[in-house]
């Protein structure tokens, strides 16, 4: 009877331990000149769990579409037909995608209190964002610069209303007059309690299973309400 007092003690202990765990999450992000590098870094119970995610640049797949006519009047008709029923597939898939972009919005707003009511309790810390654009023309790289000034605004602007901005960003941008250059480095740090991410997780599992979601487009069709409640 002791030891199972002194082992549902160690699990209660081992619980509060987690959910009040603070999560460190250290975003690393580079792109220049065509290559785009991602580090993201989650540091848990003093450093002790470390779980690092490293993400370059990626070959991307060539999504055009080739036809290729052999000249005979057979293959012709083939691929009018085929052609066809392409568009017919389009259409449809359109259709579904406008019926799930409904349902999500119908429930969005319940999800989006959930994710706010999260975020607010989300830190964000040394927050560096250094940014070099040049178009090869001194007016037009004059604009690109007012541009870049105001998208970081805006994002800024963001973060200090849905998160907990605890010191000042440290923002620039570079312009390059002479040449053609798109480079930007953007660094920061997460700070959060791995016991609010679990709750607002179980949060959205109930409220997406309650909503009875029924998505049509294939992407997406996998995520309905029904599918995820026989899981």
């Amino acid at each position: 009877m002791t030891w199972l007092i002194i082992i549902m003690l160690f699990i209660v202990m081992l619980a509060v331990i987690l959910v009040l765990a603070r999560i460190k999450i250290h975003l690393d992000y580079y792109h220049g000149q065509g290559n785009d590098r991602l580090k993201i870094v989650f540091k848990a119970m003093f450093g002790l769990i470390t779980y690092k995610i490293d993400v370059p640049k990626s070959e991307k797949a060539d999504g055009s579409l080739s036809l290729h006519d052999n000249g005979s009047a057979h293959a012709g008709s083939s691929r009018d037909t085929t052609q066809t029923v392409s568009i017919e597939q389009m259409e449809e898939d359109l259709l579904n995608i406008f019926h799930d972009i409904k349902d999500f919005l119908a429930c969005v707003g319940g999800m989006y209190k959930i994710v706010r009511h999260f975020l607010k309790k989300v830190e964000v810390r040394n927050l560096e964002w250094h940014t070099g654009v040049g178009a090869g023309n001194a007016a037009h790289t004059a604009i690109l610069c007012g541009s870049f000034w105001a998208v970081k605004g805006g994002i800024m602007g963001l973060i200090s209303n849905y998160m907990r901005l605890k010191d000042m960003p440290v923002l620039n941008v570079c312009p390059n007059f002479h040449q053609a250059l798109s480079q930007t480095r953007l660094t920061c740090i997460f700070h959060l309690r791995l016991g609010h991410a679990i709750f607002a997780g179980i949060k959205l599992v109930k409220y997406w299973k309650g909503a009875g979601m029924h998505f049509k487009s294939k992407p997406l069709s996998h995520l309905s309400g029904d599918k995820i409640k026989s899981v």
